[in-house]
């Protein structure tokens, strides 16, 4: 009885010996005991580092591992702060230039426009000249109610000219109508004349006069009430050649301002104040 005893005893650590070899081999209580979870990572959230050996080793028996002619990963400072990669330089300088040149494109037609756009001119009376039998004849239509006769006389204008323009224009032979409310009064011929840019020029025009009754009738109430002052309209065009060889047509619009009592003291300064319009 006591010899059997002795062989289940020794037979009991050889039997425990296989079982702590296999727990000394496991990789998984190694690298659990090597990377333990300190309290720092418990308190901000964070979990453990995980062993990537075994997924390398996995990568490199399946032959996916990485090969070194690939790409590096983009790491500049724009991707770390976009999370993209940044425009290419070349692609930034053709915008850049395309704009430098939009800039300069309106610069330029900004610049056309302003000294080739039309501009109104500026104008004043110099001179005005009748004859003394004229300025009688004048006289009596507005100030004889039994006026019954047709007159007509010629009223020679010297005008200075103002071109506010920087192109200098050629104005030929312009043509207007006066009137007298709605009662045609007379025909005014503008001559020819060169303007220079942005300077000043003189233009004479002949106006040719026609007094009737019915003109007669008109005026001499108007100067009974308004002090001998009234109002005449003058419409019509005038050619011009400009820049180039380039014609147009000027629409004029005036309403002339007249004292026809200082015809007998100083006709010179009849007008005194006008205001026009211009069309291009």
């Amino acid at each position: 009885m006591g010899n059997m005893a002795a062989p289940n005893a020794a037979a009991l650590p050889a039997a425990a010996e296989p079982e702590a070899d296999e727990e000394k081999r496991s990789p998984k209580n190694t690298a659990a005991q090597a990377a333990p979870t300190s309290p720092r990572d418990l308190e901000v959230g964070l979990e453990p580092e995980e062993d990537t050996s075994s997924s390398d080793s996995e990568k490199f028996a399946s032959g996916t591992t990485t090969s070194a002619s690939e790409d590096p990963p983009f790491t500049s400072s724009e991707a770390i702060l976009t999370g993209s990669k940044p425009r290419k330089s070349g692609r930034r300088r053709k915008v850049t230039c395309t704009a430098c040149c939009c800039v300069w494109t309106l610069a330029l037609i900004g610049i056309a426009v302003g000294l080739l756009w039309p501009k109104d001119p500026t104008w004043d009376v110099e001179s005005i000249t009748f004859r003394d039998e004229d300025i009688q004849t004048v006289i009596a239509a507005m100030t004889d109610p039994n006026f019954d006769s047709v007159a007509k006389l010629t009223v020679k204008c010297t005008v200075e000219f103002f071109n506010s323009n920087y192109v200098g224009a050629k104005a030929g032979e312009g043509d207007f109508d006066v009137s007298l409310g709605d009662l045609p009064l007379a025909k005014t011929v503008t001559l020819a004349q060169n303007v220079p840019a942005h300077g000043s020029s003189t233009i004479d025009t002949i106006t040719e006069v026609t007094l009737n009754r019915d003109i007669s009738a008109v005026m001499l109430p108007l100067v009974e009430k308004n002090n001998f002052m009234f109002d005449l309209n003058v419409k019509g065009t005038l050619p011009v050649k400009v820049i180039f060889g380039i014609k147009t047509t000027v629409g004029v619009k005036c309403v002339i301002q007249l004292k026809a009592l200082l015809m007998l003291s100083d006709p010179d300064h009849m007008v005194y104040g006008h205001k026009c319009e211009y069309t291009y």
